[in-house]
């Protein structure tokens, strides 16, 4: 079902979008700057050099080439997901870790991710390379091998080549090492080394950022007022995720969803006491999740209408998967009785509905949450350019002279308002033609995308 839900979500993006908003800018800097300094310039507040590099590495393989584009995100997602199912099988192995990595692969936020490319390269990566660091690090545990000690930190580090956020990949591995040794309490402080010293690199990082970093600055100050608004309504938007609901005023139904995971938390922190501490570890996660979010200048601009950006979920899902594991999963030593075994078929039986319904669900709730934000957007431009590179694919080979003129606004993304010259773009993929003032044009392009040769003059 995880192959099947993928390959759903693949083909639905590849007939109802295509590049749009800044992925034009990243491909028309790869095409006018020298590699190095293409490298270097960053993305917003973001220095990303990797993800940079993708880019280019996309424009130079295959000019604007949305496919190639999608089913490299598709690789990255499904590399984390075998990752992720690592991850939980060293974190503690039991029958709740099938679902869970299914609970992951089959979230309506990643269709928000692989329908615009630049969002996508940042945070697919980024979750791939953290539970690669994770992994490397829970390997280092067991056998105490200084090579996976290594890896473990240079995952950590090439994650910031294409993601700001990990530098909070010491905060998950310092709160997976407490959740793992907090029976032994100060006993156990020498295995928080590992942890605090990828915290120091990390804060080394950020005064580096903070200080020298070529990113744009803002001078908008950060109200903890506005943070805190902001991260609640993350955490609204999460509890009504997980369960395949688009966020709605407060009423009846959202106080239902409260309660739900609420009843949750009781009833496994009833079942079992630790589970205080694995509860207490991924709320406190999260937060610094959202708090991150909340706390800079895009936050700060446009409050908890930020948190309807499904892009920003499907990087802590794997977080949820990390720790429910912990919560869900039976501990090693529990003994299993007649009464258990009645029990394993029953679950058995449940897991396999789950397994059945909650993607088809998934699919269809990642559709409707298409067609109510920027879906209408995404399919416009997806017409558009298939049709234009359709037709200029099919113009004669050489020189060839095209009126001048820009392409339509929701191309660009027509909340944006920016109107992308067709010399700006096209060049990228068509290296010899020439955009040149109506009367001196051999070929026209309509509003649709249609190319249509001109009399002579």
């Amino acid at each position: 079902m995880v192959v099947m839900f993928t390959w759903w979500t693949a083909r639905f993006t590849l007939a109802n979008s295509y590049f749009i908003a800044d992925d034009y800018d990243h491909f028309q800097l790869a095409g006018a700057l020298p590699f190095e300094e293409f490298l270097l310039t960053p993305i917003d507040v973001h220095f990303v050099p990797l993800h940079r590099l993708f880019s280019y590495l996309l424009l130079k393989l295959a000019p604007l080439n949305f496919s190639l584009a999608v089913w490299l995100l598709i690789a990255f997602q499904l590399a984390s997901l075998l990752m992720l199912y690592r991850v939980l099988e060293k974190v503690r192995k039991g029958p709740w870790n099938p679902p869970l990595v299914l609970l992951c692969a089959c979230n309506s936020a990643l269709l928000h991710l692989i329908i615009w490319w630049s969002a996508g390269i940042h945070r697919l990566p980024y979750v791939l390379l953290t539970l690669v660091s994770l992994f490397f690090y829970l390997r280092y545990r067991e056998r105490q091998r200084p090579i996976e000690l290594i890896g473990c930190f240079l995952s950590a580090m090439i994650a910031l080549g294409f993601y700001s956020k990990a530098v909070l990949i010491p905060f998950y591995v310092l709160a997976l090492e407490f959740c793992l040794s907090w029976r032994e309490a100060l006993k156990a402080w020498r295995r928080y080394v590992p942890g605090a010293v990828l915290l120091l690199l990390s804060l080394a990082y950020v005064g580096w950022y903070l200080k020298f970093a070529p990113v744009q600055r803002s001078d908008v100050s950060t109200s903890p007022d506005v943070a805190l608004e902001i991260t609640v309504a993350f955490f609204r938007v999460l509890m009504n995720l997980v369960l395949l609901r688009e966020l709605s005023q407060w009423g009846l139904v959202e106080a239902l969803v409260v309660l739900c995971w609420s009843a949750l938390i009781l009833v496994t922190c009833l079942r079992k006491r630790e589970n205080v501490i694995y509860w207490l570890a991924l709320l406190g996660v999260l937060a610094l999740n959202f708090l991150l979010i909340a706390g800079s200048s895009r936050g700060q601009l446009l409050g908890a209408f930020l948190a309807g950006a499904l892009r920003y979920y499907y990087e802590v899902f794997f977080l949820a998967a990390i720790f429910l594991c912990l919560i869900l999963n039976p501990v090693p030593d529990e003994s299993r009785g007649a009464a258990q075994r009645v029990q394993s078929k029953t679950w058995s039986a449940a897991v396999l509905m789950f397994c059945l319904i909650y993607p088809l669900a998934a699919y269809h709730a990642a559709k409707e949450a298409f067609a109510h934000t920027t879906g209408p957007v995404h399919k416009q431009a997806s017409r558009y350019m298939r049709t234009l590179l359709a037709s200029l694919d099919a113009l004669p080979a050489g020189s060839v002279q095209v009126a001048e003129g820009n392409l339509p606004l929701y191309v660009y993304g027509d909340w944006l308002k920016v109107a992308k010259p067709y010399s700006q773009i096209l060049p990228l993929r068509y290296p010899n033609m020439r955009f040149v003032p109506h009367e001196q044009a051999q070929y026209e392009i309509d509003p649709q995308g249609q190319v249509s040769a001109l009399a002579p003059h």
